[in-house]
């Protein structure tokens, strides 16, 4: 298969390189990772590793599905692993805007050993967090920092060695949380009331509503890439897309296969790729994500102003009593 013309990877690396940008530099003075003591003092009481030992992430691409069970195994988006990972921070969800939870070894989130392992987790911001997919320096540079930190690493992955160029500005970890909250987490009950050309679709979860929003907005002639345009922090995972009008299983096998080719990976389980759920426009299908959490709110403000003469409109509705 001949090479792209435009390698968004490359191109990036080259440019940091001719200006003397170094990207695991970056990632160091923005990452928040946890105590290393969080993890000693779960491995202690526990007995493992993983804040929820028996959760890992689906595999869509074998029919998997976030929310099925495989006896005692519960499968996963991010949500289990997010949430390990801002308990064992001890920070207020509402103070942490912008960021994404990231795994430091490749594939780990699809072991249940590792998926909500705290030495195995780290919050980067979203702008950043694709660097940790396909930019090895980021990734040796994260995994030897995780070894330093934690004296930890998955039992199949040798000792990691310390890269060359090994930024040395890295934060610190965040205070010791001595009670880490390891029952299982709770949905938000907040819902939404989402108004499209007149026609209103009521208790909407949030990243349902947030697809309502932004299928209405492309419907009235608004276009993915100034969706996205309005959205910066959420970096390069806001919409996939192929060209055509393709169905469910055609767009994830083209994006599936074409993912090595352009080293950016592609989870299915991370986008709304049902055939109710796609997007057509400009002779393209795009899928939109559904990794929403504390920063929902924010991106439906932002798009709305951004926005304003499009018939769609969002109503946050009170929390119902349990």
């Amino acid at each position: 298969m001949s090479e792209p013309k435009f390698d968004a990877s490359a191109m990036l690396l080259d440019a940091a390189t001719r200006h003397g940008i170094s990207l695991s530099t970056l990632v160091a003075e923005t990452a928040l990772w946890a105590h290393p003591q969080a993890h000693h003092h779960l491995i202690a009481s526990t007995g493992h590793a993983a804040v929820f030992p028996n959760c890992r992430r689906a595999r869509a691409s074998q029919g998997e599905h976030r929310g099925q069970r495989i006896g005692k195994l519960l499968l996963d988006d991010n949500t289990y692993a997010n949430n390990a990972i801002k308990r064992a921070l001890g920070i207020a969800r509402a103070d942490l805007r912008g960021f994404e939870t990231c795994h430091i070894w490749p594939l780990t989130c699809y072991n249940e050993q590792y998926h909500t392992a705290i030495a195995n987790l780290v919050l980067i911001p979203r702008a950043l967090a694709a660097l940790t997919d396909h930019d090895s320096g980021v990734s040796a540079a994260l995994q030897f920092r995780a070894y330093e930190l934690f004296n930890w690493h998955p039992t199949e992955s040798p000792n990691p060695a310390c890269p060359d160029n090994y930024p040395t500005t890295w934060l610190a970890p965040l205070p010791f949380v001595s009670r880490l909250d390891t029952s299982r987490p709770t949905r938000s009950r907040h819902s939404f009331d989402v108004t499209v050309a007149g026609i209103t679709s009521r208790n909407l979860p949030k990243r349902t509503a947030m697809l309502t929003i932004v299928r209405g907005l492309v419907a009235a002639g608004t276009t993915p890439e100034s969706v996205h345009s309005v959205l910066p922090w959420r970096g390069s995972r806001l919409f996939r897309s192929a060209p055509g009008k393709l169905a469910r299983a055609e767009f994830v096998k083209t994006l599936t296969s074409d993912a090595p080719n352009r080293r950016k990976t592609f989870d299915p389980s991370r986008f709304f790729c049902d055939d109710t759920q796609l997007i057509y426009t400009n002779g393209r299908t795009y899928s939109f994500s559904n990794q929403w959490g504390d920063d929902t709110e924010q991106a439906m403000d932002v798009l709305l102003k951004a926005f304003p003469s499009h018939a769609v409109s969002c109503r946050l509705r009170p929390i119902e009593p349990s």
